[in-house]
């Protein structure tokens, strides 16, 4: 072979070398100092910076459950049409429990959308590697059980991580068998993969989806035709999970929107709109404090076009659950190609996101929280009827430090007809008592056996109406007056319930004689609108002298305009504790 020969040979070999390169998965990971100072350490290490194979993300997952069985547990749903297993991490302490609510993630469903599934690891760990360490991190493990599935599609994923060739890489579908349809000149044309988004049971089928195999929309041949969908279906309707699910997250790239139901057609909305919406936007809001990344807020129907057949919109209708939200991740919408990130920005969107999710994750236990009190039995709400005469308005104080009016947790028990003389009232920072000075309820140990349990039920179900306390209330009668004794000390708690519960009555205020230091009782005195009394609080007064006439306009306005009102009438409200 001469010198010539030799020199083309050459150039030929290297020219086909660089067209097995790949851009993407060549590209040095990003282990810059700055970017690994926001992972946190576990004993099970995993390369946040670069992109993982589904076997490392397996893995991953199962070195965690060995090193950390406590509160992890593997869990496998079904496999893919190739054989893969469809694995994810259930994370929640004690593991064991699974009558605790429960809140999904997944990501990679379609599988050109990397990112996804790297930014679902990081979820991973960061509540794995934050339990009893972070305490709002140990809190979701103790509160609920959260289950991350990184790759809902691995098959797909795969084959686009085999080629370079943007036909491979950019494909979205799973590998399900080849189908033929006839092609417009009369030949067949045969074409693999369904798109799993497209193959829900909810609107099946209609816009925004395709009958045609070789569209990349394409819906499949029945609802759930999928062993990946199915896969889903089955586990969340399983004991495990039905009617236990508050929140679905489905991770997808690219837009930077933050999507809620319904995305079939334009303006459907659920009913909890309002309150998604109103999620949706602290979350933004929350995320965008990282690193200035700005969000769109709506149905995919309303920023983007519609589209039916999707995970989020069947988790919304069909399994109820209360915060459903289909993330669309970095870039913005007006980039292109940006279905596979740069490595330099894994964990930038992984960490912001997180910041997002975070928020949903507080709301949907918070919203449970607050459902146990709403569901209080009718044989609690008998006994504390017995007590409460009026109205309850509870009101909230968020994380952000803002208190928020809970609309519809109103509970107004059928009562037995007290004269206001026989009652008496204890208060304090978290909870408000209504004590019937008459004999035979006072020192009844079955009357005041049921209110402790009823107390250490709230407790037991995480709501802090009252607050790291075990049967903290003793009710002793003594001189014909009601005696609180409290045995454990009351924390405030910002995220959960800690302004008092609220209670109007035009014709009696609140009121406690102060015991001696040495003592932790309390009497409580029934006093007249004529007693001299001091306030407590030296602030607790009227600012407007039109309090009285808007509370006879309106006897609920204490309660309707609690944040206008507690600034103007506190004393006509009685938001003030008084001592004789």
């Amino acid at each position: 072979m001469t010198r010539t020969a030799k020199q083309h040979n050459t150039l030929f070999e290297s020219f086909f070398a660089r067209l097995k390169d790949d851009p993407i998965l060549d590209e040095e990971a990003d282990n810059s100092e700055e970017s690994l100072r926001k992972i946190s350490n576990l004993k099970v290490k995993y390369r946040f910076g670069d992109y993982g194979s589904y076997r490392d993300m397996l893995k991953y997952m199962r070195t965690i459950e060995f090193y950390y069985p406590q509160i992890t547990k593997l869990v496998r749903i079904g496999e893919s049409h190739e054989g893969a297993p469809i694995e994810g991490l259930k994370i929640g302490y004690p593991i064991s429990d699974n009558n605790k609510r429960a809140f999904w993630i997944d990501a990679n469903i379609h599988a050109r959308e990397w990112a996804s599934s790297h930014t679902a690891l990081y979820f991973i760990n960061q509540l794995v590697s934050g339990f009893e360490v972070d305490p709002v991190i140990t809190r979701y493990v103790r509160s609920i059980n959260i289950y991350i599935f990184p790759c809902l599609n691995p098959d797909g994923y795969e084959y686009t991580r085999s080629k370079p060739n943007p036909q491979v890489r950019l494909w979205r579908k799973n590998r399900s068998p080849q189908k033929c349809i006839r092609s417009s000149w009369g030949g067949r044309r045969c074409c693999a993969g369904v798109d799993l988004n497209r193959n829900f049971d909810f609107h099946w089928a209609e816009v925004g989806s395709s009958e045609n195999p070789c569209s990349y929309l394409y819906q499949g041949e029945s609802a759930f035709s999928e062993p990946e969908t199915r896969a889903v279906r089955d586990f969340l309707l399983s004991p495990e999970m039905r009617g236990k699910l508050d929140g679905f997250i489905t991770l997808h790239t690219y837009a930077q929107l933050w999507i809620h139901p319904y995305s079939h057609e334009v303006e459907s909305f659920p009913d909890n709109y309002a309150q998604l919406k109103r999620t949706a936007k602290r979350a933004v809001n929350r995320l965008k404090r990282v690193y200035g990344t700005q969000y769109r807020i709506g149905t995919g129907a309303d920023i983007l076009a519609p589209a039916s057949g999707g995970s989020d919109d069947w988790a919304k209708n069909t399994l109820g659950v209360k915060f459903v939200y289909l993330v669309e991740l970095r870039p913005q919408l007006e980039l292109l190609n940006g279905f596979i990130l740069n490595k330099n920005e894994l964990i930038p969107t992984a960490v912001e996101t997180w910041e997002g999710v975070r928020t949903v994750i507080d709301d949907a236990i918070r919203a449970n929280e607050l459902l146990n009190v709403k569901s209080i039995t009718n044989e609690s709400l008998s006994i504390l009827g017995q007590f409460i005469k009026h109205k309850i308005s509870r009101k909230i104080q968020q994380t952000d430090g803002i208190s928020r009016t809970l609309a519809g947790i109103k509970i107004t028990p059928e009562l037995p007809n007290i004269d206001d003389n026989m009652r008496s009232r204890s208060i304090n920072n978290s909870i408000v008592y209504f004590q019937n000075g008459t004999n035979t309820l006072v020192q009844s140990n079955n009357l005041t056996n049921k209110i402790n349990n009823f107390i250490e039920s709230i407790n037991n179900q995480n709501n802090s109406l009252i607050t790291n306390a075990v049967k903290p209330f003793q009710i002793i009668h003594s001189n014909h007056k009601a005696i609180i004794t409290n045995q454990l000390k009351l924390l405030n708690q910002t995220h959960r319930i800690t302004s008092p519960i609220i209670f109007h009555s035009k014709s009696s205020s609140l009121s406690s004689s102060s015991s001696s230091s040495s003592s932790s009782s309390t009497t409580i005195n029934h006093f007249s609108n004529s007693t001299h009394r001091q306030f407590l609080n030296s602030n607790c007064k009227d600012i407007r002298n039109s309090c009285k006439f808007w509370l006879q306009i309106n006897p609920n306005i204490c309660m309707e305009q609690y944040k206008m009102m507690k600034m103007q009438c506190m004393r006509t409200c009685e938001y003030c504790i008084y001592l004789k």
